[in-house]
């Protein structure tokens, strides 16, 4: 089951985005238990103590903005895995919402192709979500999901994993080892002692990857480049 609100102060959005989402559970067999919410205050109210798959979240809302109520959900709240889909007339708000990690924008007029583009995409990262890093430290294995890991780091054959919970684990690999059981599209090996989660990337300063938590992570010179293009190949592929 996958759990679904739906924000918006115009009912017929609502109602719209409502029935596209049932009718493409239908098409492709998933269960969708959806949530709607005409107040902007309710929802944030409601995010404290109920857990989201998917938000589609109206940015202009009478009293708050989208935007905020995303800001919470992910510093206040310490929400990451929340996937929030935007829905706005305006483009403008794009930049503004970058921090709060959106998985895609709906611009209105809604358009039934764009929503369900948007879901079946929004859907792939949910599945990956499933999937787990293993490695074994002293005979003992350990698992982690892909999606709570923030980025690897390692010393000759020493690897240590850093995930958004603040767990630190070390184990005997090679960085070419981690990289081979990663998913590619997701993770990015931008400096030889380094590999990073694409999801966690707030932006790029100089010579540095920002994360959400504003660290600092070096990139080698010469990967820049390659770095944000598979950034914006990145995002492309989401909408």
């Amino acid at each position: 089951m996958i759990k679904i609100a739906i924000c918006d102060d115009d009912k017929n959005i609502i109602n719209t985005l409502k029935e596209v989402i049932i009718n493409y559970g239908k098409m492709h067999g998933y269960y969708f238990n959806i949530k709607t919410f005409e107040c902007g205050k309710t929802l944030e109210k409601i995010l404290k103590d109920e857990i989201f798959d998917i938000i589609f979240l109206d940015i202009e809302l009478n009293g708050i903005l989208g935007i905020d109520i995303g800001n919470k959900l992910r510093e206040n709240i310490n929400n990451y895995l929340t996937k929030i889909i935007y829905v706005s007339s305006h483009t403008n708000y794009a930049l503004d919402a970058y921090d709060t990690m959106p998985t895609d924008f709906i611009f209105k007029p809604l358009k039934i192709e764009k929503i369900e583009k948007s879901i079946s995409n929004v859907l792939k990262v949910i599945n990956f979500t499933k999937k787990e890093f293993i490695y074994t430290i002293n005979r003992k294995i350990n698992k982690v999901l892909l999606t709570d890991i923030l980025y690897f780091e390692s010393y000759r054959n020493i690897v240590k994993i850093y995930t958004i919970d603040g767990r630190e684990d070390k184990f005997y690999s090679t960085l070419k080892q981690v990289m081979d059981s990663l998913n590619s599209q997701i993770f990015i090996q931008q400096h030889k002692s380094y590999i990073v989660n694409i999801e966690y990337i707030s932006k790029i300063e100089k010579n540095d990857i920002i994360l959400f938590n504003q660290q600092k992570i070096p990139i080698s010179r010469y990967k820049i480049k390659y770095l944000k293009e598979m950034i914006l190949s990145y995002e492309r592929d989401m909408k």
